[in-house]
């Protein structure tokens, strides 16, 4: 079956720089490894040649932050998105939307596939084998966490700060899967690794979604 593309509510924090959505462009782009990007290769070899699906994980987690430089979103033949590290495509690919924040002080990446109620079980095949594919790329597996509740002082700080709109869509999710990790590198960064599948209560729509941030 063919999996949907429709748009979901956004959290608080704006998804800012390089948003890139399949609705927007419909060619292919093509990875351009320009002079400075062939610089890193040549200082990260292990990364470059790195095998399978690991590659922009391996570029994340370095202890040479230059390698976060390598990382981007190319429109695959098909109008979806794939994350990849100087031009190779890794585990987080064929998403309906990414984005990425370019390092500075953080570094903040994030990939969304969307599914319909009819899509239900290949929702929750997707989000087993991306689970599994993190879980193989990272060197700490990623844990199960609890669904989050709010209190209702919660709520009310949440609906003064944003609006009741976000509120009301608090309520209206259901969190299905919810899995995450930090790991510590030995440069003292941190690496946050969140991988989430949840259902809109009124439409049975679910959304799966990856994040990855660097601190």
């Amino acid at each position: 079956m063919a999996r949907t593309s429709q748009p979901c509510p956004t959290f608080p924090k704006a998804e800012t720089t390089a948003i890139a959505k399949r609705r927007f462009l419909g060619a292919a782009a093509r990875p351009v490894l320009t002079s400075g990007l062939a610089a890193i290769a040549l200082a990260l070899p292990a990364i470059v040649q790195a095998q399978g699906q690991c590659p922009a994980v391996q570029a994340i987690i370095s202890d040479d932050a230059r390698a976060l430089n390598g990382l981007g979103i190319t429109i695959n033949g098909s109008g979806s998105l794939d994350v990849t590290y100087l031009g190779q495509v890794g585990i987080l690919r064929d998403a309906d939307s990414c984005q990425i924040d370019p390092p500075s002080d953080t570094f903040d990446l994030g990939c969304t596939w969307y599914f319909s109620a009819l899509e239900t079980e290949q929702a929750e095949r997707e989000f087993d084998g991306l689970l599994k594919g993190l879980n193989g790329c990272f060197p700490v597996k990623l844990e199960q966490k609890d669904p989050r509740t709010y209190s209702a002082e919660e709520l009310e700080r949440l609906g003064a700060e944003y609006g009741q709109s976000y509120v009301e869509f608090l309520r209206n999710t259901e969190t299905v899967q919810d899995h995450s990790q930090i790991i510590e590198l030995a440069t003292g960064d941190e690496v946050e690794v969140r991988l989430a599948l949840k259902r809109n209560i009124d439409s049975g729509q679910l959304r799966l979604r990856a994040n990855v941030y660097r601190d």
